[in-house]
Order: C-alpha cells, then sequence, then structure tokens
C-alpha cells in the first residue's frame, strides 16, 4: 500500500471514529431519551435500548402479567406524576454518572438521583430514587 493511500485510510478512520463518539447521547440525553421509550412503551422490550442489562434481564424474567403490570406502575411514577424535571446536575466517574434532578409530583417539589452506567459504548439507566417534599411547586 502507498503512503498517501495509507494516510487517507488512517485519516478515514480517524474520522469514522471521531463522529460515532461525538454521536453518542450524554448520561442527560440517555436519561431523557430513556423516558421518552418509556412513555410510550408497550413492552420492557422497548426499553432494552436504554436500561442497564442486569435491570432488564431482571425485568424480563417476571411473569408477563407481572411485567404489564411493573411497567404500567413504572409509567405512572416516572413520567406521569414526575412534571417539569429538570436535570440540576450531570457528574461522570468512569463508567458511571449520575444526575441530579428536580420536578413537581402532584404539585410538590421533589429531588432525584439517577444513576446511569456506560455499556456497549451507550449510557444507560440503572437506578433511580426520588423524593417528593411538602413544598408546592410554583
Amino acid at each position: 500500500m502507498n503512503k498517501t493511500l495509507f494516510s487517507t485510510a488512517i485519516l478515514l478512520a480517524s474520522t469514522i471514529g471521531l463522529s460515532s463518539a461525538a454521536q453518542a447521547l450524554s448520561p442527560t440525553e440517555a436519561y431523557l431519551a430513556y423516558r421518552k421509550a418509556l412513555a410510550s412503551a408497550d413492552t420492557f422490550a422497548d426499553l432494552k435500548p436504554y436500561v442497564d442489562k442486569a435491570k432488564f434481564a431482571k425485568f424480563t424474567a417476571e411473569p408477563e402479567k407481572t411485567q404489564k403490570e411493573n411497567l404500567g406502575l413504572m409509567k405512572i411514577f416516572i413520567i406521569e406524576f414526575t412534571t417539569k424535571l429538570e436535570v440540576v446536575s450531570e457528574k461522570i466517574d468512569g463508567n458511571n454518572a449520575t444526575l441530579e434532578t428536580k420536578y413537581c409530583s402532584e404539585n410538590k417539589k421533589g429531588t432525584s438521583t439517577i444513576k446511569l452506567v456506560l455499556q456497549d459504548e451507550k449510557w444507560r439507566t440503572l437506578d433511580e430514587e426520588g423524593k417528593v417534599g411538602l413544598e408546592k411547586c410554583e
């Protein structure tokens, strides 16, 4: 292979690598994409690209009826009861990320901590923990 062709191949390979890295979602973007997918999900299979692999395996190990009930509850608590969601901080530590959010739930102020993990070069939701206080939303 001549030098010019080899240089062109190296440049092309590095450009492809950079463009796919640039297209990767941040933890915040990945979590918001998960919420959007959850809102329209018919089954847990619809969430596979967005959740931690072990969490997905746990979801889908349940009987189909239980899966439907759990998915319905997730939609209620994560989507319907959580409005005006705002990510207030994003921290990345290697293959782990933590988001801190604030939101309204039934007109009360709430906060949550979202944990994500990097798997297959994608941020995936691992865990969510929220708290709602007594203070009213504005």
